[in-house]
């Protein structure tokens, strides 16, 4: 073992065996705790395409609002990607959102949105000027490019949009996930 990682874990294991014990009487209290409030308003929104659509919009209070869209039509990879960030931004606007931060693994939507990128392919174009139409609906729109790896839930929203046959005419409620913990 490296000198360095020994004398790391002797550290924290003095400081594990020794806990801090804080006086009732210590308070973090602030006189103007109003003031002092962060407040965010933003909402997240991660797409994902393959097959299928995934998005995963998350509202300023933490919810996980989970949506997979099957395709039933023929669309090429980079029309997609601008399918998948344009169904995103819809629901989102439907949702009420205002301000909205975006995250994709799509490289060509998000450096085109950015402008660092030129839309070149005639296909993409109507794409592109509706997806600028839609951000002007919001009061702030940022885009960020994050690699497929740290965006799986939007992934497997995806694969379950694909292996999901749901024959005419049948309602969906909601997906409902629960978590079970001991």
């Amino acid at each position: 073992m490296a000198q360095k990682s020994v004398k790391g874990s002797v550290v924290a294991d003095f400081l594990a065996d020794q806990p801090i014990i804080v006086e009732p009487s210590f308070e973090l209290d602030f006189p103007d705790d109003s003031i002092m409030s962060i407040s965010s308003d933003t909402w997240k929104l991660m797409f994902e395409h393959g097959y299928g659509i995934g998005i995963l919009l998350i509202d300023p209070q933490g919810t996980y609002n989970l949506i997979s869209i099957k395709l039933e039509y023929s669309v090429t990879n980079n029309e997609v990607e601008y399918e998948a960030c344009l169904s995103g931004l819809k629901i989102a606007y439907e949702r009420g959102a205002t301000k909205l931060d975006v995250v994709g693994n799509s490289n060509l939507v998000i450096s085109q949105v950015n402008g660092t990128w030129q839309v070149r392919g005639e296909n993409l174009k109507p794409y592109h000027t509706c997806l600028l139409r839609f951000i002007d609906k919001f009061d702030h729109v940022s885009y960020v490019h994050s690699p497929r790896s740290q965006n799986r839930f939007a992934d497997a929203l995806v694969t379950l949009a694909v292996m999901t046959q749901i024959p005419v005419g049948i309602r969906v409620k909601p997906l409902k996930i629960r978590q079970k913990r001991k």
